[in-house]
């Protein structure tokens, strides 16, 4: 198996799944690129059905990197999927704050919020600034570590809720904090 470094090249997150994909139909797709030392959709608990992301470990780092190249933006069953090499831990340790804006206070609440970021890791604490009546609402948001809020960023920033288009970007202070434990963000 890879040495130390070569793992985080190996390791994927696939997001965007087909809902009614599990672990199984994951594999099959993308045993079309070579020999995976793991494979998993991660399932919601409660309802038991698909969150609509998972992973993928490939042996070869090369397999990986030939799985990343051809599945990015590839239509499955009327879905996008979004492939990027997973975080691995890497990064911050701790909790990591989320920038969002764009939403309408009087219809985007707390509810709406944890489901939206529901998915992607667990939401640990929220700020949300006081808004002027009719002036869209900003507020900070602390996900569980940095694979959490990088997967949300990444997933949601640009989406449209109800007529409202969200930004949802890491907070300034987590970009520095990432960089400073050496990671490559804030670059478009």
């Amino acid at each position: 198996s890879g040495v130390g470094g070569d793992e985080v090249h190996r390791n994927l997150m696939v997001n965007f799944l087909p809902p009614s994909w599990s672990t199984a139909e994951m594999r099959t797709f993308f045993q079309q690129f070579g020999e995976m030392e793991e494979c998993k959709v991660i399932m919601d608990k409660a309802t038991g059905t698909s969150k609509g992301y998972g992973f993928v470990k490939f042996v070869s780092r090369m397999d990986a990197e030939n799985a990343l190249a051809q599945v990015q933006g590839m239509q499955v069953e009327g879905k996008q999927l979004k492939i990027q090499k997973a975080a691995l831990g890497k990064g911050p340790s701790g909790p990591v704050t989320l920038y969002l804006a764009g939403f309408n206070p009087a219809t985007f609440g707390m509810n709406e919020l944890q489901q939206l970021l529901a998915p992607y890791g667990a939401v640990v604490s929220v700020k949300v600034h006081p808004s002027q009546p009719g002036k869209k609402g900003v507020a900070f948001i602390g996900m569980e570590n940095w694979q959490a809020a990088n997967a949300a960023a990444d997933a949601l920033n640009g989406v449209t809720y109800g007529e409202d288009r969200l930004v949802l970007r890491l907070s300034q202070a987590s970009v520095k904090q990432a960089q400073d434990a050496g990671l490559e963000v804030g670059a478009p």
